[in-house]
């Protein structure tokens, strides 16, 4: 496989990126961190998804990593950047962890895979003094705002969308993020799996989480496929 790092264009703004990519993609994914992490967090996922035949990019979020940018509302433009550059390879499958799976869900990919995503559209007192006492030291933003009036920017996932969707979420998770993914299973196009004993903060490294996204990329190439002949 050939690794290097890239910087996509999204007009002016340079979202930095590592790409992974196999002799001969038969489509691409974008896989999105969470708040207060970084396209080297996902590797790990990045190369796994990549073994099976598909171009991945890894991207950093604006304040987050290498990104030259502070953390602001274009951080879901960034993600469709990504996306539109993937194109070249076929059909993208965005991938996204928490915050990173909420701009999944409601960004241009043509599938999605949310791993315990930060559906609600609003965080409760618990979430909000985490976020700020163990991730917000690695996030670059301006210090006037608070850095959850950016997030009530991403818009709200609106679940009746027509694309499949794939959630996963742990057993010991958030437990807001338990209950909201509880509720949508079966619903229209979404698909959830509960992983045994996952954390919020590990589940994209559990082996069962592997498990599930590279058999339900497996069943979405040959949807694909099949349609292609129609």
């Amino acid at each position: 496989m050939n690794t290097y790092r890239y910087d996509i264009k999204n007009g002016n703004v340079e979202i930095p990126a590592i790409m992974i990519e196999p002799a001969a993609p038969k489509g691409a994914a974008v896989v999105i961190h969470g708040y207060g992490g970084c396209k080297e967090e996902q590797l790990g996922m990045a190369w796994r998804i990549a073994e099976k035949g598909l171009a991945v990019c890894t991207i950093d979020l604006r304040g987050h990593g290498q990104h030259a940018n502070l953390l602001d509302q274009g951080i879901v433009s960034d993600v469709n950047a990504a996306i539109t550059y993937c194109r070249r390879f076929g059909k993208v499958t965005a991938v996204g962890h928490s915050l990173g799976g909420r701009i999944a869900l409601v960004s241009d990919a043509d599938y999605v895979i949310g791993i315990s995503p930060a559906i609600a559209g609003r965080f409760g007192p618990p979430a909000r003094d985490n976020l700020k006492s163990l991730r917000a030291y690695k996030v670059r933003y301006n210090t006037s705002e608070d850095f959850l009036n950016i997030f009530q920017t991403v818009p709200e996932w609106n679940v009746s969308k027509n694309k499949p969707i794939l959630i996963l979420y742990g057993t010991r998770d958030i437990p807001g993020i338990v209950e909201a993914c509880r509720k949508i299973n079966g619903t229209y196009m979404v698909v959830t799996h509960e992983i045994e004993d996952a954390l919020h903060t590990d589940i994209y490294l559990n082996e069962e989480t592997y498990r599930i996204i590279n058999k339900q990329l497996r069943r979405w190439s040959e949807y694909k496929q099949l349609n292609s002949q129609v």
